[in-house]
Parts: structure tokens; C-alpha cells; sequence
């Protein structure tokens, strides 16, 4: 049977992974070199937490679990950080640890990887017999693709280099059971609710991109006059419908604000309704509530339990035309108006909203978005298109940094020109990733939005009364730093023509785009919240 590392390859090649990416370390080097003779290509990052971030986006990409592998003690404490984002962003990561748990007391990567790995909320399974190496490797994928969730397969580094005894059989588990079909009494009164509504709105998360309910619902929000948004995870469902308001909650246009908050009856499906969503709940507190989720919330006027599109179906069935209501040429060119703002730029930099603009224009259409998280998320939220699914902003776990990583495992998890905006404080954070990125050659474009500051601190500095210098820093050549790093390299500054300069930008290979923005251009979001 050979090793028990050639037990977990064995199991890891049968569950379909073709992909392997981690960071090697003593426990995990023969598996990661088994499995690259057996054609499985490894993808080594940085730093850990990096590797399972590129997990997290390949498996957001490909739409499958993927694979990953950390070393022990260390090498997984520095990897908890992007497991914990994955679980918020419900990425199916399968992450293979050896542990050198029998080590003795005096061995100082010697840690309790359960007691760790709890506050994660990742499934952790863990093997402690050299016959179930085989089965806790198919157990974690089955668990990662059937609730969406992170695994951490933790074994024993001596089970890992020892002889492998015979395999337990697997049993695949039998399937979840399906939705509940709706109540019908509950479809009844959502449809009068709808009927009845003079502002009503359809906002969408991601439960309803997941049931492919977005035709659907945008049939319903003809039928009913109404108006449509999503969560930022959902963004782009609707596009490019005239009335697709765009994100609702904390990165909502002013516009969006006015117009959520004038809704008197709101469509919730498959959205959790969180206070990111609702902006702390104070976004759709006028409005009587229909919402249709796996999990509906108790408070909602009407809570209608089941799948979201097969929901929306049965509610097609008990609205028919309402009227123009809110769809009219007027509203649309408002929403139309909304993108467009005069440009802030000034001699400190290039107004952010400007640049993105003019990526947005070059990028091809099927592109795949991946933001970071600062003061300048807001600004691509608004302005940057993709299609349904395919925009993630890697804030999970509001963690800055962790967008490099994912971009590069969304590009080689689906074939299409992936842009990450990152600003310049997690472009450093990451900086070892322009590495791997020049590395694997994968069709990324990063744009750091520099200001050379937290810009999100600088802002909550002001509305403390702090010295913003807090949170300054010098500039940093980023294109100098990504050119030294074997990424292609381009500076933009104030006075620059950003269309000429985005129609020259390459978008089939890496490249990194340093733009010198002013921090005199505050986010709406920090506008709402600080006013």
C-alpha cells in the first residue's frame, strides 16, 4: 500500500483534485511531491495564510471544493486568518495538515491543532488511524461541497510517513435532504403583499445566485413595478438591468440609500438580511418585509422557508403585470446618473473613481472581480462591473491583504481575466504574492489604489480629532517593487490620460497598475457613517 501519504494522494486524486496549493513544511513535503508525480500541479505561496486564500478563490472559481496543504504547528497558525475568511465567505476549502501531536513537550511547533482551529468555524476532521486516511480525506470533501465550508483534515505526521494499513471502504453520505416546497398560504400573502406594494423593491443575495434565480426575479420585479439590488456577494445578478440599483447596505450609491429606504414592501431572497446588507438595519426600516430564504427571519411581515427561486416561481404564478410603478424613464436615468460624479482629482493624486472608470471600460466583459477591504472598497462596489458570480470581495473576515492570493486562485480556477483592487497598505501586506503571481504567468491585473495611508484610518482619525499622521506613510514604487518580482508594471499619475493609459494595459497576463490617488475623495460609506 505504501506510505500513508500515498494513502491521502491516492484519496485526494479521486476526489478530483487536479490543483494543489500550500506551503511545504516536515509533514506535508512527500505528500505535496507525491501528488505532483501523480500530475497534480502545486501551487506554492508565501505564507500560508495566502495559500488558502488562492484555495478560496479557485474553489469560488471553479465553483468545487480545492484542495490545500500547511505544515504544522506555525505553518497553521499562519493560515487561520485566511481560513476564517473562507468560512464567512462560504468557500468550499479542503486544507491537509500534519500534526506532531505525539512530539515532545519541549518541541516548539509542537501546538493543539483542534484547540486552534475552533474559533475558525471551519469542520475539522481528525484522523487518528492510519486505515481512515482515505476516508477523512473523501469525508472532507463530501462535508466542503454539500455545506459550503471549509475542512481542515488533520492527521498525524507519523500516520503521514508511516506504512498505510489496509483503507476503510468510504461510504458516500446520503444525500441532504431537498428544500421544503413553499406554503402555499405563505406564497399567498407575500403575493397580496407584492400586489399592494406603491414602492416595492427585489433585493437578492446570495442563496438566490446560487438557486440561478436572478431570471426570475427579474421577471417578478417587471411584473410588479418594482426596483432590484442585491448584497454586495450577489452583485452583478441583475446587471445590466436600467433598474438594478446595485449593492444595498454599507457600500450603497446615495441613491440606493434614498431609494431602498422609500420602499414600502421589499422581496428579501436568499439574502441573510445582516446589518452589512441593511446597513445596521437602518436601510429598510420603513419597509413591510417578504422574505424567502432557507431560513427566513422570524420578524419578516411574511417568511416564506424554501429554495429562493423555486419561491419566486410560485409567486410569478400570483402576480401579474402591476403597472410601470417604479420602473420609469425617469427613475432609470437617474440610476443611470448615479455613476458619474466630477472628478476629485487634485495635487495629491488621481481621483480612485476615475481610474476605476477607466479599467472598467478595457476589461473584457467576462472579467471576474476581487477587492480587498479599505476605504477604497466603496468605490469599486459602485463602479466596476461583473457578471452574476462573478465579483467577490474578499472581506469575510474584514481582514486587509487577502485579495492577491484569492485573485490568483479565481484566475486559474476559471478562465477569464481577473482584476483585484487592493490598496496600497494590503499590497504590502501581501507583497511575497506578486511572486507567486509572476510565477504561475495567471492573466491577473492588480490595481493598488496608493494613497500611501490607511485610508480608512485616516478618515476615522478626522472624525476623532487625531492626528492623521498616525496613519501616513512614504510612497512606495510599487511598479518598481512588481517588475523586481517578475510582474509587467505600470505607474499612473495626476495629469496622466487614464484612457489612453488603460486602453495600452495588457489584461492576458500579470501586471500590476500603481495608481497615485488623493486622499481628498472620501467613500460614501464613510460620508453616511462619519455625517
Amino acid at each position: 500500500m505504501g506510505h500513508g501519504y500515498d494513502a491521502v494522494a491516492d484519496a485526494l486524486v479521486e476526489s478530483g483534485v487536479r490543483t494543489l496549493f500550500g506551503l511545504l513544511g516536515n509533514t506535508n513535503l512527500a505528500l505535496a511531491a507525491t501528488l505532483v508525480a501523480r500530475g497534480v500541479r502545486f501551487v506554492g505561496a508565501r505564507q500560508e495564510t495566502a495559500a488558502v486564500s488562492m484555495a478560496a478563490g479557485h474553489a469560488w472559481a471553479a465553483g468545487r471544493p480545492t484542495a490545500c496543504t500547511v505544515t504544522h504547528g506555525p505553518g497553521l497558525s499562519n493560515a487561520l486568518t485566511g481560513l476564517r475568511s473562507a468560512v464567512r465567505d462560504r468557500l468550499p476549502v479542503v486544507l491537509v495538515v500534519g500534526d506532531i501531536r505525539d512530539a515532545p513537550a519541549w518541541n516548539a511547533q509542537r501546538a493543539d491543532h483542534p484547540a486552534m482551529l475552533g474559533w475558525t468555524g471551519a469542520r475539522v476532521v481528525d484522523c487518528r488511524e492510519s486505515s481512515a486516511l482515505s476516508a477523512a480525506v473523501r469525508e472532507a470533501f463530501a462535508v466542503a461541497a454539500a455545506r459550503r465550508l471549509p475542512v481542515v483534515v488533520n492527521i498525524g505526521a507519523g500516520l503521514l510517513s508511516g506504512p498505510a494499513a489496509p483503507q476503510d471502504p468510504w461510504h458516500e453520505p446520503a444525500p441532504p435532504d431537498p428544500p421544503p416546497e413553499p406554503d402555499g398560504d405563505a406564497v399567498a400573502r407575500a403575493g397580496a403583499l407584492l400586489r399592494g406594494a406603491e414602492r416595492p423593491l427585489v433585493l437578492a443575495g446570495r442563496g438566490a445566485l446560487w438557486s440561478g434565480a436572478g431570471p426570475e426575479l427579474r421577471q417578478l420585479a417587471e411584473r410588479t413595478g418594482a426596483l432590484l439590488a442585491t448584497s454586495l456577494p450577489a452583485k452583478g445578478l441583475f446587471a445590466p438591468d436600467p433598474f438594478d440599483l446595485g449593492v444595498c447596505g454599507g457600500y450603497s450609491t446615495p441613491l440606493t440609500r434614498e431609494l431602498v429606504g422609500e420602499s414600502d414592501v421589499v422581496l428579501a431572497a436568499g439574502v441573510g438580511l445582516g446589518g452589512y446588507t441593511t446597513d445596521g438595519g437602518t436601510l429598510l426600516r420603513g419597509a413591510r418585509i417578504v422574505h424567502c430564504d432557507l431560513s427566513p427571519r422570524g420578524d419578516a411581515e411574511v417568511a416564506v422557508r424554501g429554495d429562493a427561486r423555486a419561491v419566486v416561481r410560485r409567486l410569478l404564478d400570483s402576480v401579474s403585470g402591476g403597472g410601470t410603478r417604479r420602473r420609469t424613464p425617469a427613475v432609470a436615468s437617474r440610476i443611470a446618473a448615479a455613476a458619474r460624479s466630477p472628478d476629485g482629482g487634485d495635487g495629491g493624486g488621481l481621483d480612485p473613481r476615475e481610474v476605476l472608470r477607466a479599467v472598467d471600460r478595457v476589461l473584457a466583459p467576462r472579467r471576474q472581480v476581487v477587492l480587498d477591504v479599505g476605504h477604497f472598497t466603496t468605490f469599486p462596489s459602485q463602479l466596476v462591473s461583473a457578471g452574476a458570480g462573478r465579483f467577490l470581495a474578499a472581506l469575510g473576515f474584514g481582514s486587509v491583504g487577502l485579495s492577491t492570493a484569492t485573485g490568483i486562485g479565481a484566475a486559474l480556477g476559471r478562465d477569464a481575466p481577473t482584476l483585484v483592487v487592493v490598496g496600497d497598505g494590503g499590497a504590502l501586506m501581501s507583497l511575497g504574492e506578486l511572486e507567486t503571481l509572476g510565477r504561475v504567468g495567471a492573466p491577473v491585473t492588480v490595481l493598488v489604489l496608493n494613497d500611501s495611508a490607511y485610508g480608512a484610518e485616516i478618515h476615522h482619525l478626522r472624525r476623532h480629532g487625531l492626528p492623521e499622521d498616525l496613519a501616513l506613510f512614504p510612497r512606495t514604487d510599487f511598479a518598481a517593487v512588481a517588475r523586481a518580482l517578475g510582474v509587467a508594471a505600470v505607474t499612473w499619475r495626476q495629469g496622466d490620460d487614464l484612457g489612453r493609459l488603460a486602453e495600452e494595459l495588457p489584461t492576458n497576463g500579470p501586471v500590476l497598475v500603481d495608481a497615485l490617488v488623493t486622499r481628498s475623495v472620501v467613500a460614501d460609506k464613510f460620508i453616511s457613517h462619519n455625517g
